[in-house]
């Protein structure tokens, strides 16, 4: 006997499964130190241009790395993007620089 619970289940198993995982938390000021790294900034740029310490700076950084499940800056970067949380083109906001 077949069950609506079972016909759910054979709905979203295998490759269909990974639509329904949650995207990680990344909060806003997360996301704009990520966009100013993106850039090529170092953590005391970031601090300068944000006008916050480079302690915070790090810890900000941490957090993104631990919650994207990646040990580096850079790789912190691309799976944010790859996540959707901005793309190469919001990048020269962050500064305010026009090309």
């Amino acid at each position: 006997m077949t069950n609506s619970y079972n016909i759910e289940y054979q709905k979203i198993k295998g490759s269909d499964l990974k639509l329904f995982r949650p995207k990680a938390r990344i909060t806003e000021r997360q996301i704009e130190i990520l966009k100013c790294v993106a850039e090529g900034m170092t953590t005391a740029d970031v601090a300068n241009t944000l006008k916050i310490a480079e302690r915070t700076v790090d810890c900000h950084l941490w957090n993104v790395m631990g919650t994207l499940n990646v040990k580096t800056r850079t790789g912190a970067v691309i799976k944010a993007m790859q996540e959707g949380y901005f793309s190469t083109g919001e990048l020269d906001k962050v500064i305010g620089r026009n090309w």
